[in-house]
């Protein structure tokens, strides 16, 4: 990447850092956590144990339906599916559907009916609570890859903020005195391995996207230098001066202060754009479901020149699917049987598809 970087500079004129290659924290979770996983694997041996003695026989299939409505529960499933040896987030699937029926597994092992094999693999109580902490512990990373993966509003701007949560979560299982030990040396792995990534994924660029998404809530204090770096990127990026918006105001003379409200008086004759948005967004808004949105509906107006910035970094996904789909997609154009199609036909055919999804998905 640092070739390419310099590379870039030279032939461009740009002024890349070094922090320019921004990572996937999904692809970075991903791999990371199936690590730390490799060393809870054996603890989870015992339900993968038990739900192949219910899988392989199908009395005990119908032994496990019919417990469910013995004890009244709202939703008959089937016997939870086996984990995948090479999907971590398969295993925690598989505990945690367990556990969620664990009082089924606990009344068919008490079962007069049921086979020697069956009761010989019952879980107790203790046990299961153990092997909570290994659900409690993959939970957050769970819901991490799958958000980032999948969710339509889950961009770059919530990659610094997920490495605060993984890393906390870490630091909590490593001080509980409750989890399995197995889980203890998982966070400390998994730690060691997220902390690598934190000059990356917690750049200045990091904050600058942060600062774009209104549900991100901001630590009280002085923000002069990320605003002073935001507007110095947007100056030099889009060929926008915002002296000028302080110009204009002074300008507008006696008519603007006869209508300016007392709330208003009291706010800094010099602010900026910037400092209105920093000053708007101060508390983080949990009600935006969709802030990529609130931009095009609100921000785009309210703050026409920090929109600019918002609308080329927030596009930037917090994992490669997209882009691996839009791969996928040019592979359903370029066949055998279309040879004639030249460069500029493949671009235009895949972004008019991207334009069709996104205009039906609108």
């Amino acid at each position: 990447m640092e070739h390419v970087r310099k590379y870039l500079n030279s032939k461009y004129d740009r002024k890349l850092t070094e922090h320019w290659h921004i990572r996937y924290i999904c692809h970075v979770v991903h791999l990371r956590v199936k690590d730390a996983v490799e060393t809870i694997m054996g603890e989870s041996e015992d339900v993968r144990s038990l739900l192949k003695s219910f899988r392989l026989s199908q009395i005990n299939r119908d032994l496990f339906k019919e417990a469910q409505k013995h004890l009244n529960k709202p939703t008959i499933t089937e016997v939870p599916n086996l984990d995948v040896e090479t999907r971590w987030n398969s295993m925690f699937h598989m505990v945690s559907k367990s556990y969620q029926l664990r009082d089924v597994f606990e009344s068919i092992c008490n079962d007069d009916r049921a086979s020697d094999a069956i009761r010989g693999k019952a879980i107790s109580s203790e046990r299961w609570e153990k092997l909570n902490t290994i659900i409690e512990f993959l939970k957050l990373p769970a819901e991490v890859t799958e958000m980032s993966s999948a969710s339509n509003n889950s961009t770059i701007s919530l990659q610094s903020k997920i490495l605060q949560r993984l890393l906390k979560q870490c630091n909590d299982a490593m001080a509980s005195t409750t989890v399995l030990p197995a889980v203890r040396n998982a966070a400390a792995l998994l730690k060691r391995k997220l902390t690598k990534y934190k000059p990356n994924l917690m750049s200045e660029h990091n904050e600058i996207f942060a600062s774009l998404d209104p549900r991100i809530s901001r630590k009280e204090g002085d923000h002069t230098e990320i605003k002073e770096t935001i507007r110095c990127f947007i100056e030099d990026a889009y060929d926008v001066e915002f002296n000028q918006e302080n110009e204009k105001n002074k300008e507008k003379g006696p008519r603007y202060l006869l209508f300016e409200s007392e709330d208003d008086s009291d706010q800094d004759s010099n602010a900026d754009e910037i400092d209105r948005y920093f000053c708007a967004t101060a508390q983080k808004d949990r009600s935006l479901t969709n802030f990529i949105e609130w931009w095009k509906r609100e921000g785009q107006y309210k703050y026409p020149k920090m929109a600019l910035l918002a609308r080329d970094t927030l596009m930037i996904r917090a994992s490669s699917v997209p882009a691996e789909s839009t791969f996928s997609d040019s592979g359903h154009i370029v066949r055998a049987d279309r040879t004639r199609l030249t460069d500029e036909h493949i671009r235009i055919l895949v972004t008019l598809r991207s334009w069709n999804r996104f205009l039906n998905y609108c």
